[in-house]
């Protein structure tokens, strides 16, 4: 027992960072998102969540025609499914694998299906506003000091099982806002 250190929640040694403009708008011009765009990127995103997202999109797109998704799934391997939902949706879209043989710019209204890893923070920095996957179905959510990091205000639903400090400590500031189920999304966005 003398030995032990409990060191506390590495999940709170996330620096933040002030994103200038410049930078921000490097990281659009790198992933080929316009420079005047609202961006909504829903990040770490699971089997269940994509369609309401999708949805959701669709809704937000009359009121918010400069709005473009940047949809991130937990798991790159799923790009497939996702992709197939996209399809079905109607949704114009392009994986960020293949922005390099791809390089135009997004059209607003499009989406941009990530289908690497270790991005994840570059997009936060890039967005507007941030969809919090894993929280719309009972996986236990994801860490929302991310886009906290970075001054990006997050939408996320009930289920943060995994994340219940983190996600008192959001409510608390106002850095955020939870959700109780899936049809309170375009909402919760609209007023973001």
């Amino acid at each position: 027992a003398e030995q032990t250190v409990v060191s506390g929640n590495l999940k709170y040694d996330i620096p933040f960072r002030q994103i200038g403009e410049d930078e921000r708008l490097e990281l659009r011009s790198k992933f080929a998102i316009p420079h005047m765009a609202s961006v909504l990127v829903a990040g770490s995103t699971h089997r269940g969540e994509e369609q309401y997202l999708l949805n959701s999109y669709r809704e937000l797109l009359p009121s918010h025609p400069e709005l473009l998704l940047a949809l991130v799934p937990r798991h790159p391997e799923r790009a497939g499914e996702v992709a197939a939902l996209l399809e079905q949706s109607g949704l114009t879209f392009r994986l960020r694998s293949q922005l390099a043989s791809q390089p135009e710019e997004f059209s607003c209204g499009q989406v941009l299906l990530v289908d690497t890893v270790g991005e994840l923070m570059q997009f936060y920095a890039l967005s507007d506003l941030v969809f919090m996957g894993g929280s719309l179905v009972p996986t236990g959510g994801h860490n929302l000091l991310e886009p906290a990091s970075v001054g990006v205000p997050s939408v996320f639903g009930p289920h943060m099982t995994n994340f219940r400090e983190i996600t008192a400590l959001v409510l608390s500031f106002e850095a955020g806002i939870q959700i109780p189920s899936p049809s309170d999304l375009t909402a919760a966005c609209q007023t973001l």
